[in-house]
């Protein structure tokens, strides 16, 4: 099952790379993204950012809402380009299909 997961983040990987050369693929986007969660809230919460264990556990969920709106669009598109029911009629399993396209969206994977 990993190589078939592997198969799956490899597909997304060159997807991503086709899809989104230019600016209006969706980078700026993210930088926003980025800019937001990554710069702004940590510097509007100063040191309690890294100290409380409950503000890093309510941002936590965060990278996964974002990750699974990214899959759901993934599965999507997909269907747009009439390749999902060809990549179900594969003999990957459905979870391998899962996992792979969560696996490859996540921030740490994916970037």
């Amino acid at each position: 099952m990993i190589n078939d997961i592997l198969s799956i983040m490899w597909k997304e990987i060159r997807e991503l790379i086709l899809q989104r050369s230019g600016l209006r693929g969706g980078w700026i986007g993210l930088l926003i993204l980025i800019a937001v969660f990554g710069v702004l809230f940590p510097l509007q919460s100063g040191p309690d950012w890294l100290v409380t264990p409950t503000t890093i556990l309510m941002w936590a969920w965060v990278p996964f809402i974002l990750v699974n709106s990214v899959v759901a669009d993934s599965f999507a598109g997909e269907r747009e380009r009439h390749t999902l029911e060809t990549l179900l009629a594969s003999r990957l399993s459905d979870q391998a299909i899962l996992i792979g396209k969560f696996v490859q969206q996540s921030p740490m994977v994916g970037e």
